[in-house]
């Protein structure tokens, strides 16, 4: 008998949140990153594909270093979020939006 796999096991979990389950088949990407902006604990088809993903499950054991690019906005944005608070719009750069252009994204 194997081990279950937390990563997909955590995926499938979050999957069933109302507020993830609207993005899972949506043409827009999406993902739910982790506080610390080090993994990404959730993503649609689409928001796999920005990273270069052939499905959402390659996504969850890539770590993302403090100094990655994508990895330091996120983490800069998480910090001033509201824990309950409502979505704002960012706008951040290197999640497809073309070269060099931001992605304005709901956080």
């Amino acid at each position: 008998m194997t081990e279950p796999d937390p990563d997909r096991a955590a995926h499938l979990v979050l999957s069933g949140d109302s507020r993830l389950a609207q993005h899972a088949t949506s043409a827009t990407p999406a993902w739910l990153w982790s506080a610390d902006a080090s993994r990404i604990l959730w993503a649609n088809p689409t928001g796999a594909a920005v990273f270069g993903a052939s499905a959402p499950a390659e996504l969850f054991t890539r770590r993302f270093a403090a100094n990655d690019a994508i990895a330091s906005q996120v983490a800069r944005v998480a910090a001033t979020l509201r824990p309950n608070g409502a979505p704002r719009l960012e706008r951040l750069r290197g999640l497809g939006g073309g070269l060099g252009r931001p992605l304005t994204c709901a956080c």
